[in-house]
C-alpha cells in the first residue's frame, strides 16, 4: 500500500464564497476601467488629436490598469496560497503524480468529510484508476460495506458478495441480468447519479440561483464602497497637496477655489472619477463632499496625524529640549511657536509641536502656555534636558524670564542655551553701533534703498541698469529680525555700486523730466556719500567681516547639528576675526581698492579726509602746548577704525563661548578628536547631569571600549552610525551622547515655521482660525511626515467621524 503523509486541517465552507466575492470586486473595478479605455480609442482617431496630451493619458491609463490588475493577480495569489495551507497535504511517496487531494477513494476513512471545493475538484477530473499491481487479494476489499458513505439503502449487487468471474457481471438473456445491469437499475445507482447531476449542474438549483444573485449584488455593493473610498482617497490627497504647498482652499464663488478646481482638473483626465461625481448628482442625496465643512474635515484629518505622529515620535526618545518664539501675523495676534528637539535613532529632529496665540509677553504667562500644551499633548515634562529661546529679557531673563520660570515651575535646573544665531545676530549689530561711522554706513545703505523702493519711476530706472549688468543686483533693506540681511545689503551695493551711480546720475541730471526738484536733490546728495572714500572704504571692510559672520550664523542653523560641533564653528570664526584683525597687509589692501574705485570720480582721498577729521586746536587753557597732540594718517585713522569693530566683535564671541563652555565643560572631550583626553573625573559630572545613568564608573568602562571607534570618526555625524551600530551594546555611552544631541542650539526652526506663517496667512487669510492655522502650519512645516500618511487610513477615520451619505466600507455602514 502507498505510504501517505496527511495533515489534518479544518476548513471553512464560508470562506469560498467571501474569496470568489472578493475577486468579482476586482473585476468589477477593472470593468470600470473600459470606459476611460473606449474614450481613448475614441481620441486616437480624431483629427485634431494632441499626441502629447494623448500619449500621457494613455499612459496614465496604463498605469491605472496594471496597478488594478497588479492587486488581483496579489488577490488571487493570497487566496491560493491561504487554500493550498489549509487543504489537507497528501504527499504520495511512491507514486507517479502528486495531487493535492488524492483521487483514489480507498485512501480514505468512511467517516472523510470532503470540502465543497476538493468535491468539486474530483467531479471535473473524473474517475480515476489506480495504475498498481499489488491489489489485495484477500476479502477486505472484495465486497462493499454497509458502513460506506451513502445515503440510500442499496439492493443486491456485488456488496455482500465479490465477483470472480467477468461473465456474472453481464447478462445471460431476458431474465439472467449480469450484476451490471442490475445495479445500474438499482435506487442506489439512480440516487448516486442523481447526486451527482445535482452537484455538476448546480447552478440550476433555484437557491442556488438565489445565492447566485445575491453574491451580484454583493459584488457590486463592494465595488461601490471600494469606488467611494478611492474618490475619498483622492480627496483627502488633494488638500494634502494644497497643504504642502502652503495654499488657499477656497474663495469667492466657491466654485473657483483650488480645491474645486483641482478636482475637475482630474476629472477631465479620470473617466471613472468624473463618473462617480455624475452618478451622485442623480442620488437621493446629491453629495459631492467638496463643500467648505468637508475641506475642514480633510485639514483636521490630516493635521490630527501629522499631531499624532510628531508626539508619537517624541514620546519614544529618551531626552527632549524646548524652543519657544513669537511673531505678530497679519491679524495683529502675537503667535508662539513651539518646537521640541530630540533624537530618533540618534538622528536629530525638531519638530513644529504648536502653533498658539497669547496675547501676553510675560515670561510666566509664556511658561504655562508651553507647560500646558506639554501636558494636553501628553509629554511628560521629565523629559526636559535643555530650553532655548532668543536673548529678550522676558525669554532669556535669569529672573522673571521664560528659562528661569521653567525651572521654578519643574523644581530642576534646565540647561538654558540662548539662540546662538541670534546671539551672533546681535554681535555684528552691537558691533556695528560701536562707532559713527559705521552707524552712518548703514543709514546710507537705508536711504538707497528707500529712494529706489518708494517710487516706481525710481525703482523701473534701476531694474533697466541691472538687467544691462552682469553681475548686478537690486538693492535689499536692513532688518533687525532676518540675521543675513545685513551682508546681503552691503553685498548687493558693492556688486551693483556702478549701476547705482549711474542711476543717481540719471535722475539728477537736468534732462530728466520725470523727477521733481527734491527727488534730484535727494538723489545727487545720496551720490555724493557713496562717491565719498570713506563710504566705499567701510563698505569694503563691511563685506568682509560680515560674510564671515553670515557664513557662521548660516551653519549655526542647521537642523543637525549638535552642541559640541556649533562651539567648534564659533570658535573657528572668532580666530578668523583675530586673524583678519592681526593681517595689516589684508587691512591696507581694503585702503587702496577703496582708492581705485573713487578714483574715476576724481576725488582727492587725503583732501577728503583732511576735510572730515581735521583737528580742532585747543585752547591753551586746556593744553599748554596743543601743537605737540597726535594726529593720526588716513591709513592709522581707518586701520584704527577696523580694529575696533574687530576687538568688538572677538569679545563679544569670545564671552559666549565662555558662558557655554562653562556650562558644557565635561563634555568637550566627548569629540573624535578629544575623545583620547576623557577622563574619569568627566564621567563622574556626566553621571550628575545626565539622567538615568546608573554608574559612572560602567560609563567610564564603556567609553574605554568605544574610545578607538570614535577616535576613528571624522567628526560628530559619523559618531552616529557607530552609535546605530553598537548603542544598544553601550547604553550608558549612547545616552550621553542622546544627550548632547538633544541640546539645543538655534530656534531657527521656530523663524522657519513663522516662514510658513506669513506664507500661509497672508493677507487674503487673515481671518483663519488658531485651529485650523495650527493643522495647516504643522502639515506645511513637517511635510516630509506629511508624504507618508496612509490615506486609506485616513478615509476609514473620516467614515467614522460622522454619518456620511456615502459608505466606503460595510463597517462605516451604520
Amino acid at each position: 500500500m502507498i505510504s501517505l503523509t496527511t495533515t489534518t486541517n479544518t476548513i471553512d465552507d464560508n470562506q469560498y464564497p467571501s474569496d470568489v466575492d472578493q475577486i468579482g470586486v476586482k473585476l468589477r473595478l477593472i470593468e470600470k476601467l473600459f470606459d476611460s479605455c473606449q474614450d481613448l480609442i475614441k481620441q486616437s482617431t480624431s483629427i485634431d488629436i494632441a499626441i502629447e496630451n494623448f500619449t500621457k493619458n494613455s499612459n496614465d491609463f496604463a498605469d491605472t490598469f496594471m496597478k488594478a490588475g497588479d492587486d488581483l493577480k496579489c488577490l488571487c495569489t493570497k487566496i491560493i496560497s491561504i487554500l493550498e495551507s489549509n487543504r489537507n497535504q497528501i504527499t504520495i511517496t511512491d507514486g507517479e503524480e502528486g495531487e493535492l487531494v488524492n483521487r483514489d477513494p480507498g485512501y480514505y476513512e468512511s467517516d472523510h468529510h470532503f470540502t465543497e471545493e476538493q468535491l468539486r475538484y474530483l467531479v471535473l477530473a473524473g474517475p480515476y484508476q489506480v495504475r498498481h499491481h499489488n491489489f489485495p487479494k484477500d476479502k477486505s476489499l472484495k465486497a462493499a460495506k454497509n458502513t460506506w458513505p451513502g445515503t440510500e439503502k442499496k439492493e443486491l449487487a456485488w456488496i455482500s458478495s465479490g465477483v470472480k468471474t467477468w461473465n456474472k457481471m453481464k447478462s445471460r438473456g431476458a431474465d439472467r441480468k449480469g450484476k451490471l445491469e442490475n445495479h445500474f437499475s438499482s435506487i442506489t445507482h439512480r440516487s448516486s447519479v442523481q447526486h451527482y447531476s445535482n452537484f455538476k449542474t448546480k447552478n440550476v438549483n433555484i437557491d442556488l440561483m438565489l445565492d447566485s444573485n445575491r453574491r451580484k449584488a454583493n459584488q457590486e455593493q463592494q465595488s461601490i464602497l471600494q469606488l467611494n473610498k478611492k474618490v475619498i482617497v483622492t480627496l483627502l490627497d488633494v488638500a494634502r497637496y494644497l497643504i504642502k504647498q502652503g495654499l488657499a482652499f477656497r474663495r469667492e464663488p466657491e466654485a473657483e477655489g483650488n480645491f474645486t478646481q483641482l478636482i475637475n482638473l482630474l476629472r477631465r483626465s479620470n473617466r471613472v472619477l468624473d463618473d462617480w461625481f455624475l452618478q451622485t448628482k442623480l442620488q437621493k442625496y446629491q453629495v459631492s463632499y467638496l463643500s467648505k465643512r468637508s475641506q475642514d474635515e480633510y485639514i483636521q484629518l490630516l493635521g490630527a496625524a501629522i499631531e499624532y505622529q510628531v508626539v508619537d515620535e517624541i514620546n519614544r526618545s529618551s531626552f527632549i529640549s524646548v524652543m519657544v518664539d513669537s511673531t505678530p501675523d497679519l491679524s495683529h495676534r502675537e503667535m508662539y511657536s513651539i518646537v521640541i528637539r530630540y533624537t530618533n535613532n540618534y538622528q536629530v529632529k525638531e519638530r513644529l509641536l504648536s502653533l498658539q496665540e497669547l496675547a501676553s509677553k510675560i515670561g510666566e504667562d509664556i511658561c504655562r502656555l508651553l507647560l500646558d500644551t506639554l501636558n494636553r499633548k501628553g509629554i511628560s515634562t521629565d523629559k526636559i534636558i535643555g530650553q532655548c529661546y532668543d536673548n529678550a529679557p522676558n525669554m532669556s531673563g535669569i529672573h522673571k524670564g521664560v528659562q528661569a520660570c521653567i525651572n521654578k515651575h519643574l523644581n530642576r535646573e534646565i540647561m538654558h542655551i540662548p539662540c546662538e544665531a541670534h546671539t551672533s545676530n546681535l554681535v555684528v549689530e552691537h558691533s556695528c553701533k560701536c562707532s559713527t561711522e559705521f552707524v552712518n554706513l548703514f543709514m546710507l545703505l537705508e536711504e538707497v534703498y528707500n529712494l529706489f523702493s518708494s517710487s516706481v519711476k525710481r525703482y523701473y530706472v534701476l531694474r533697466g541698469a541691472l538687467e544691462k549688468s552682469t553681475f548686478g543686483l537690486t538693492v535689499k533693506s536692513l532688518s533687525d529680525t532676518r540675521w543675513n540681511a545685513n551682508y546681503e545689503s552691503l553685498h548687493c551695493v558693492v556688486e551693483s555700486y556702478n549701476e547705482i551711480i549711474d542711476c543717481l546720475e540719471l535722475i539728477e541730471s537736468i534732462e530728466s523730466k520725470y523727477f521733481d526738484k527734491e527727488t534730484k536733490a535727494q538723489a545727487k546728495n545720496i551720490k555724493n556719500k557713496l562717491i565719498s572714500y570713506e563710504f566705499v572704504v567701510l563698505l569694503k571692510f563691511m563685506v568682509n567681516v560680515t560674510r564671515t559672520t553670515n557664513s557662521l550664523t548660516i551653519h549655526l542653523q542647521a537642523t543637525e547639528l549638535d552642541i559640541l560641533s556649533s562651539l567648534e564653528v564659533i570658535t573657528n570664526a572668532n580666530k578668523l576675526i583675530q586673524k583678519m584683525r592681526n593681517d595689516d597687509e589684508a587691512l591696507k589692501n581694503i585702503l587702496l581698492v577703496a582708492e581705485a574705485v573713487v578714483e574715476p570720480f576724481n576725488i582727492d582721498v587725503d583732501q577728503e579726509f583732511n576735510r572730515l577729521y581735521r583737528v580742532r586746536q585747543r585752547s591753551r587753557r586746556i593744553d599748554e602746548n596743543p601743537s605737540t597732540a597726535v594726529q593720526l594718517t588716513r591709513e592709522a585713522f581707518y586701520l584704527k577704525l577696523f580694529r575696533q569693530i574687530l576687538d568688538h566683535l572677538y569679545t563679544a564671541y569670545n564671552d559666549y563661548l565662555q558662558v557655554l563652555n562653562g556650562k558644557l565643560l565635561c563634555f568637550h572631550n566627548l569629540t573624535p578628536n578629544r575623545i583620547q583626553q576623557l577622563t574619569v573625573d568627566d564621567c563622574k559630572i556626566m553621571y550628575k547631569i545626565v539622567p538615568g545613568l546608573s554608574s559612572e564608573e560602567l560609563l567610564f568602562t564603556e567609553f574605554e571600549l568605544l574610545r578607538d571607534s570614535i577616535e576613528q570618526c571624522e567628526n560628530m555625524n559619523n559618531v552616529v552610525p557607530l552609535l546605530q551600530k553598537f548603542g544598544h551594546l553601550y547604553p550608558r555611552v549612547a545616552r550621553v551622547y542622546n544627550f548632547l544631541f538633544t541640546l539645543p542650539i538655534t530656534t531657527a526652526t521656530n523663524e522657519r515655521c513663522f516662514s510658513k506663517l506669513k506664507f500661509i496667512k497672508n493677507k487674503l487669510r487673515t481671518t483663519l482660525k488658531n485651529e485650523k492655522l495650527e493643522f495647516l502650519i504643522m502639515c506645511c512645516t513637517e511635510n516630509d511626515l506629511l508624504d507618508y500618511l496612509d490615506l486609506e487610513t485616513l478615509a476609514n477615520e473620516w467614515a467614522q467621524m460622522k454619518d456620511p451619505r456615502i459608505k466606503i466600507s460595510q463597517a462605516s455602514n451604520k
